[in-house]
């Protein structure tokens, strides 16, 4: 297998061939990052034991390598023979040292938030990450111990608590974790980056992904079109998650630095939140006429209110350079007494007279050359309703 990033190599973890999803793991072993750790011990759920078999294989090594590396995936997750542990057996266990006291309040919060059964199934597939955003928080303590401090601690718990808020809130069931197709924990947080960010780097990233934001909207079609095109698919819960979990682990669980990424990250949300209301007000006004002063030539798919026909007359333009044909002139006003005009052309002006009212959808606005008036019309798809 060539070399390849992070991404592809999990994208390779849900791919139906078991040889491809063995080899994915064997290059998986290779990255020391929080995105390979969750495919690794995702893989040991795999269908197709060899797979199993490897990835496991794969994981008791990497510990081995790394020795100050809890293993809270072996807490919750099988055995080596692909059994489940007996639960009497992991009650009866004494929990003697620091890091498995840890775990004990994210255990209650794991089956607050999601209920027993769920949280089974979730804490197999995060407790590999918590293991990282733990161990990344400790300090070292008299005497060589390393315990997370108080601070350090409630900003990791809060995260989660936050997190499993979004998962809950879902309703979604959560899959089967020997599906080989099942949507990766590691993409589903973004977790599969191969170096650690700075502070400083994580700020720069979100102000020009603020700045490209501004510079699409600006540069682009329109504002709306933009937005439309940009948050089609957008999950927030992920994309925030994974910007914190960025910054808890730049920063080492430093609370000034989650305030302070915190702060930039609601400024830019409330400024795209700003921008969505604006967009669709005046979207909403180009589509629904309701002051007719406010056409102007350019205008699309306009939908109005009843308009009042004041007055008409048929008039000959040049249609072409050699022929003349016959369009409806129509003096309208709004409920206001705003007045504007409609132009109706292939003799669909006909059948109105004043003292009617119309109602047009999918019109547009243009300023016709031959008469220098600016006028709603219809297309083909356009429509005239007349009001009775």
């Amino acid at each position: 297998m060539k070399k390849m990033g992070l991404h592809e190599l999990i994208s390779l973890t849900f791919d139906s061939d078991p040889k491809v999803r063995k080899q994915a793991a064997v290059e998986l072993a290779k990255y020391d990052a929080p995105g390979a750790m969750f495919a690794l011990v995702e893989l040991t759920y795999d269908k197709d034991k060899n797979v199993q078999e490897t990835a496991r294989k794969l994981l008791d090594e990497a510990k081995g390598k790394e020795p100050e590396m809890m293993s809270f995936a072996d807490v919750f997750s099988k055995g080596e023979n692909g059994e489940r542990k007996e639960e009497k057996e992991e009650q009866e266990r004494p929990r003697t040292t620091a890091r498995e006291k840890m775990l004990e309040p994210i255990e209650k919060m794991f089956e607050e938030k999601l209920g027993k059964e769920r949280a089974k199934k979730m804490k197999k597939r995060m407790m590999p990450t918590l293991e990282k955003m733990y161990m990344k928080a400790m300090e070292e303590k008299e005497g060589g111990e390393r315990e997370i401090s108080k601070e350090n601690k409630k900003v990791v718990e809060e995260m989660l608590e936050g997190y499993l808020d979004v998962v809950a809130g879902s309703g979604e069931k959560e899959t089967e974790v020997s599906e080989p197709r099942q949507k990766s924990l590691a993409e589903e947080l973004g977790l599969v980056s191969t170096k650690e960010l700075k502070p400083d780097e994580v700020f720069k990233e979100v102000e020009k992904s603020s700045l490209e934001d501004e510079s699409a909207v600006e540069d682009g079609p329109s504002p709306e079109e933009e937005w439309a095109k940009e948050n089609a698919d957008m999950s927030p819960g992920g994309t925030v998650f994974k910007f914190a979990f960025d910054t808890m682990m730049a920063s080492k669980g430093d609370e000034k630095v989650m305030k302070k990424a915190m702060k930039k990250l609601t400024k830019n949300t409330e400024d795209q939140i700003k921008l969505a209301f604006d967009v669709a007000k005046k979207r909403y006004k180009e589509l629904n006429i309701t002051d007719i002063t406010e056409i102007q030539s350019g205008m699309k798919n306009i939908n109005t209110g009843a308009l009042y026909v004041k007055s008409l007359e048929h008039k000959d333009y040049q249609r072409t350079k050699t022929k003349k044909d016959v369009f409806t002139r129509i003096v309208v006003a709004d409920p206001d007494g705003s007045e504007g005009l409609i132009y109706l052309f292939n003799q669909r002006g006909n059948p109105i007279r004043p003292g009617m009212k119309l109602k047009l959808e999918k019109a547009y606005s243009k300023t016709f050359d031959w008469s220098g008036e600016t006028a709603m019309t219809v297309s083909k798809k356009g429509k005239v309703y007349i009001i009775l």
